[in-house]
């Protein structure tokens, strides 16, 4: 689906009208994304599969002070999520772990690969880093979420059907709080994390 189908639907939501004069377009653009990356944060590592992902490679080199591979991942986005990794000079699957896991895991694992993600501050910069164990991890396929930071609105949104009345709520919520109204936009809220939760089978 486009941006500009979701900006449409969740303007029938707010009551609003075509010239957008309740809320903004930008506004609603804003909302929209603000439940993308919300939704990324909350949801299971099976559920990463509802959203659209994109393939990238990355280069690992050995840390110079920790005994594991390193990369790094420059984005101005809020979250990574890794779905799948693949390490493509071994033919092996990677097991993603958090960064405390894997450092608590030894130096050189032995029973595969495993794979962490980390937000840090490095050379007056916000990234991303990704480690890896074992520190000779050279090469890795990464299937993570997609940025929505700049789409254009003619761009498709990187999410599938399943995830679209969940981000709806959540962006109609947010327009809610925008306009003080704090009752449609519990009650919007309220009926997203409910689909969430029903997909999930909580």
């Amino acid at each position: 689906m486009l941006l500009s189908e979701l900006i449409t639907e969740l303007q029938y939501r707010v009551e609003d009208d075509s010239d957008n004069s309740r809320f903004p377009e930008d506004q609603k653009i804003n909302a929209i994304n603000n439940a993308y990356y919300t939704l990324l944060a909350i949801v299971s590592d099976k559920d990463l599969n509802k959203f659209r992902l994109t393939k990238s490679t990355y280069a690992f080199t050995p840390d110079r002070t920790l005994p594991y591979s390193i990369s790094s991942v420059d984005t101005s986005d809020p979250i990574l999520r890794i779905a799948n990794a693949y390490d493509v000079i071994n033919f092996k699957e990677c097991k993603i772990v958090s960064k405390d896991e894997l450092f608590s895991s030894g130096p050189n694992y032995k029973y595969g690969i495993l794979l962490a993600v980390s937000r840090e501050y490095v050379s007056d910069a916000d990234k991303f880093i990704l480690y890896a164990n074992p520190s000779e991890t050279a090469r890795l396929h990464l299937w993570s979420n997609q940025s929505v930071s700049n789409l254009g609105v003619n761009n498709e949104y990187p999410i599938t059907e399943a995830l679209k009345p969940t981000i709806l709520g959540m962006a109609e919520s947010e327009l809610w709080r925008s306009d003080n109204d704090p009752t449609r936009a519990k009650e919007a809220y309220a009926e997203a994390i409910n689909i969430l939760q029903a997909q999930e089978g909580k």
